[in-house]
């Protein structure tokens, strides 16, 4: 790859770097102070962080309860709403993420075993306790402000509770919550972070391919000394493999057969036919780069048969 070539790859990746990080912060929704639905966050990690540390105690059960029922209370949209930030990263990501595993944990544990609960604090819950805190320093708000924000949540609650919905209200609110589905799919920052990765691929897909060439063509080739068979579309013919790997490997061809760069054959391989493709030829030997990689195995059988080949040919 040339000096300009690397310069103009360098140069569109900081380009990348810098839109996906403005997609982020640029276009995130921003919070909306619900203090009340904070509290609740900030209550569902202190008892999840407890119980990740040790839960066989005697609150266990209790902490269960109140886990199950503050999750119960809260919807993914308003805590969305709530603690701001874009769903597919930071802040919002983990939130959503935290939610998750919360629902996921209260699934499957039993109050009568506090050993349950263990097997879901694995490393990745761990992290996602961890990044909660960090969010929670910057979110958790006073106790005034708390009171406030819950009593306004309670009222709402009661005249809900006391109004009867007719069929119209239902679809009403179905549309609103469809219409509200859409607007996140098509936000600007959704948007400029599908741009941002399809870029992303566009400019990393031809990188990924020059770096498997690479690995390919720097693989460790092991000479042998193997007789075999190939075939293409009309005929079979007798050959030998005179170095091989994973990749592919090098075939000296029956006499007077040519091949040329661009032929698909096959080839026996350890009693099994190969698909290959010819990638270099010359008057009597051609380069061949398998379809599909083999195994160490396959090649360890070629050498071992190099070996006992070439001990017979020496033999007296």
């Amino acid at each position: 790859m040339s000096a300009d070539m690397q310069g103009n790859v360098l140069m569109w990746q900081k380009f990348l770097i810098g839109l996906f990080g403005l997609s982020l912060v640029w276009a995130a929704p921003k919070a909306v102070a619900d203090c009340a639905i904070i509290d609740q966050l900030d209550k569902l990690h202190t008892i999840q962080t407890r119980l990740a540390a040790n839960p066989d105690t005697g609150l266990f059960a209790t902490d269960i309860r109140q886990l199950r029922a503050m999750t119960h209370r809260l919807t993914p949209s308003e805590v969305q709403t709530a603690v701001g930030g874009s769903t597919l990263a930071g802040r919002g990501a983990d939130v959503r993420r935290f939610l998750a595993q919360t629902r996921t944990m209260l699934t499957g544990v039993s109050l009568d075993d506090p050993n349950s609960v263990r097997r879901y604090f694995d490393s990745a819950a761990r992290r996602t306790l961890g990044k909660m805190e960090t969010h929670l320093r910057d979110l958790r708000c006073t106790d005034a402000q708390i009171s406030i924000d819950s009593a306004a949540r309670t009222a709402a609650r009661s005249t809900s509770q006391h109004t009867t919905n007719t069929d119209e209200e239902d679809m009403a609110e179905v549309a609103e919550n469809l219409r509200n589905i859409g607007a996140e799919v098509i936000a600007p920052r959704n948007i400029l972070i599908l741009i941002a990765v399809i870029a992303a691929v566009a400019l990393g897909t031809p990188l990924v391919r020059r770096w498997l060439v690479l690995r390919r063509r720097r693989a460790k080739r092991h000479n042998t000394y193997y007789g075999t068979t190939y075939r293409d579309e009309k005929s079979t013919f007798e050959g030998r493999i005179l170095d091989i790997n994973c990749f592919g490997a090098k075939l000296e061809r029956a006499k007077d057969h040519m091949l040329n760069v661009g032929d698909s054959i096959e080839i026996t391989i350890d009693d099994q036919w190969t698909a290959s493709q010819v990638v270099w030829s010359n008057q009597h030997y051609s380069g061949l780069q398998f379809s599909r990689a083999i195994g160490l195995v396959e090649v360890s059988a070629i050498i071992a048969a190099s070996v006992t080949s070439r001990k017979r040919k020496t033999a007296p």
